[in-house]
């Protein structure tokens, strides 16, 4: 299976966290005979995280695009949250995106939708990868310079 830049570093930075990545999630719609995929669905033992992901701009409105992403959590949440393996974990939503929504964002937010900044997700990924290996030394000196940039990097955003 193919995977886009984005479903490649989402899974990577849930798989960092211990969850299981499943990719391209086949449901039913609830009350309708139309069939529609899950993005991505990271699972732990406590939390099953329903993720899209979306090239949006910051420059679009409430459009129908807007409410078909938020009716498709609202459907895929109803599809699963019933099955076994899922049942009485908490299920998040999570729309990541590659720029700022500044006028979709409260929208999305009052239904529950976290809107995740795909810049955002990389430096939690990147500050995860370094307190995982925080004091350990790297086989070389340029991968000790690379870790001192995203150090460097996180730092600054911080």
């Amino acid at each position: 299976m193919v995977l886009s830049y984005m479903e490649e570093m989402i899974s990577k930075f849930y798989k960092a966290q211990d969850y299981t990545v499943s990719f391209h999630v086949i449901y039913k719609v609830p009350d309708d005979k139309t069939v529609k995929d899950i993005e991505i669905l990271a699972m732990n033992n406590k939390e099953a995280v329903i993720i899209e992901c979306r090239p949006y701009t910051g420059h679009i409105e409430i459009t129908d695009m807007t409410k078909a992403t938020i009716q498709d959590f609202v459907s895929s949440e109803k599809a699963i949250k019933e099955v076994p393996m899922i049942k009485g974990k908490k299920i998040t939503k999570t729309l990541v995106v590659e720029e700022p929504l500044e006028k979709t964002d409260k929208e999305l937010e009052k239904k529950g939708i976290t809107v995740y900044l795909l810049e955002d997700l990389m430096v939690d990924f990147l500050a995860l990868l370094l307190k995982k290996h925080k004091g350990k030394r790297f086989e070389n000196r340029a991968a000790d310079m690379i870790r001192n940039l995203i150090f460097s990097i996180i730092e600054e955003r911080a």
